[in-house]
């Protein structure tokens, strides 16, 4: 039919001529649509959400306001604004693109990188929007050195497995076929274990890098064979057309057989330690490490220990576990902690320091023990509020560390301490004199476990003892000769001034079991968390509750819950208590100690009228 013909069918038929100039409108704005693609609702809304999120501040210990929740919101919206337009970026739409890659900078320069879990959402959505787009070389730059490094990967398992997903499609994108059939079975060795009743699940989500072959030069297990056989068929069986109903069910059953014999296979190879030590970051021939005990002569470590991310509490709490490691071996730890903590842990002899952010061959060690993955918040969100473990025991079970080991090997946490520190620790004896050495640390980074009046127990303190509030930035305090504020100290000094204490007064917080490490007498105040559960690894442990005992107490809240009687983020059961009872119970720890101030004097008001006097200039 020509034009003519069809302008008369038009005139003959309305219906038809309205669908016509109807189709040609959508055409138009389908153009404009797309141009238009990143002007809607939802991204406006995402762009207010950032501008506040940016003005958020930051808590009284310099952490961001913002919190978890406030950054997954962001992500949340991102990633559905991704799936909602990925069409746009099959056919590389510049604006959309623009636009999009714009709002993910923009959010990358917030608070959000405080979050290492929340800013690698970010990464992995950067990532599948440039393979989606075709920029396979660009998104395995930004991917390839987070699958080279998966100990750093923290707080999620479903993030490690999207990285070696995303890095082993670039690279079979790009065609590097080598590469992918030395890594594949590697990476995905490192993830069975932790997952041994979803391995069909992890071999569909990994079968076609699976299949592909390695070159001749690299090292094969039985188990791996069979693994890459499975995968070849299940990819074969895929590829393969039906043409008939008959052909289509047999297609369907051959390919949940191979689904789940491949998940069989998954979980013997997890199961062999033959099959699991092939992890290479890079192509080099595998040097197998040296057999898991050591001797004297032998020190090289075969067990590594990873934890990406703080806080340092956990951190030394991760010590006597490790300590019971090389008790039990014979052989140093491999420890592996950001940089920034080190020198807290520095001259330990159960361990030897990496930085967390380094390239560690993990094919050299015939155990890795990936703490990432907080086994202690795990069994605490899934038990609260009944919590009875406390974290030592729980990162020693983690270890394998059972609980008569750790009873034979000690609970309390392991810190040593340098000459430079043990010459910091003389100079603030000298300078107390004869007055007892009151440590406090006075603010957590967890904004709901801080006493609101730590300042005035500070001056309270002040006359019974000579006063060292420890905090990592500077904080109004009253002004006292009794006290002597360490601010923005390195950390090695602030360990230092722990273990000068005689005694140390603590919320629920790093320095609090620091204080065990050193068997420093303790008065903890605790509310939202239980002091008797966190004090197990401590000698000598004077817990603070409030009283009357709440029905609610120990809530095990985070920073995104409200307390449940204030409905707001301030704890009433940290403002219950009274800093008489505080005071009291420092006494009465000097005094068992046998830690008595030979200038001592009745506790007077004028400490505390000069804080008053303090706040108000301030």
């Amino acid at each position: 039919m020509d034009q003519t013909q069809q302008i008369e069918s038009d005139k003959r038929s309305p219906l038809a001529a309205e669908m016509a100039r109807g189709q040609q409108a959508e055409d138009g704005l389908g153009a404009q649509a797309v141009l238009d693609a990143m002007d809607r609702p939802d991204v406006r809304s995402l762009r207010v959400m950032l501008d506040r999120f940016k003005l958020m501040g930051k808590t009284i210990s310099g952490y961001p306001s913002a919190r978890p929740s406030d950054c997954a919101a962001i992500a949340s919206k991102l990633e559905f604004l991704f799936e909602d337009t990925i069409r746009e970026f099959e056919t590389k739409h510049v604006e959309t693109v623009e636009r999009f890659f714009d709002l993910v900078s923009e959010f990358e320069s917030t608070p959000v990188s405080a979050y290492a879990s929340e800013a690698l959402r970010l990464v992995l959505l950067k990532v599948r929007a440039l393979i989606v787009m075709g920029r396979a070389e660009d998104a395995l730059k930004i991917i390839e050195p987070w699958a080279e490094r998966p100990y750093r990967v923290e707080g999620h398992l479903g993030h490690l497995r999207q990285v070696f997903e995303l890095d082993l499609s670039a690279r079979l994108i790009l065609g590097r076929l080598n590469e992918v059939g030395n890594f594949a079975l590697a990476r995905v060795l490192l993830l069975a274990p932790m997952m041994l009743l979803a391995t069909p699940g992890l071999f569909n989500q990994f079968h076609k890098p699976l299949s592909v072959t390695p070159d001749p030069s690299h090292r094969q297990h039985w188990a791996g064979i069979f693994v890459r056989h499975t995968a070849k068929f299940l990819v074969w069986s895929n590829a393969r057309r039906s043409r008939s109903t008959f052909d289509r069910a047999t297609k369907r059953g051959l390919a949940l057989a191979a689904r789940l014999l491949g998940g069989v296979l998954l979980s013997v190879a997890a199961l062999t330690p033959s099959a699991r030590g092939v992890f290479q970051p890079t192509e080099r021939p595998n040097k197998s490490p040296p057999r898991l005990r050591g001797s004297e002569s032998d020190q090289t470590p075969t067990i590594l220990v990873t934890r990406p991310m703080g806080g340092l509490g956990d951190i030394i709490m991760m010590t006597p576990g490790i300590a019971a490691l090389h008790a039990i071996y014979g052989r140093k730890v491999a420890f592996a902690i950001p940089k920034k903590f080190h020198e807290a842990f520095d001259g330990n002899p159960n361990f030897e320091l990496i930085d967390s952010d380094s390239l560690i061959d993990l094919s050299a060690y015939r155990v890795w023990i990936n703490l990432g993955f907080c086994p202690a918040g795990k069994y605490e969100s899934q038990n609260a509020p009944n919590v009875r473990k406390g974290r030592v025991e729980l990162f020693a079970r983690a270890m394998g560390i059972s609980k008569s080991q750790l009873n034979l090997y000690g609970w309390s946490p392991k810190c040593a301490l340098s000459p430079t520190q043990e010459a910091t620790i003389k100079s603030i004896r000298n300078q107390a004199g004869s007055l007892p050495i009151i440590g406090v640390q006075l603010h957590s980074r967890d904004t709901y476990k801080d006493y609101p009046r730590m300042a005035e127990l500070v001056a309270d303190l002040a006359n019974l003892g000579f006063v060292v509030p420890i905090h990592s930035t500077a904080v109004p305090l009253p002004s006292h000769s009794n006290i002597f504020p360490c601010f923005e100290m390195p950390l090695s000094m602030a360990v230092a001034m722990v273990a000068a204490s005689d005694t140390f007064v603590s919320v629920d917080s790093g320095f609090y079991h620091f204080a065990a490490a050193f068997d420093i007498p303790c008065v903890g105040l605790f509310g939202p968390t239980s002091g008797v559960t966190f004090s197990k690894h401590h000698n000598s442990a004077t817990i603070i509750e409030t009283l009357p005992r709440l029905s609610c107490s120990p809530c095990w809240r985070n920073e995104d819950e409200r307390c449940k009687l204030s409905d707001t983020f301030d704890s009433v059961c940290m403002a219950g208590i009274s800093i008489e009872r505080v005071s009291r119970a420092v006494a009465e720890t000097l005094a068992r100690h046998g830690i008595r101030d030979n200038r001592s004097r009745a506790p007077t008001s004028s400490a505390l009228q000069t804080f008053s006097s303090q706040t108000e200039t301030d």
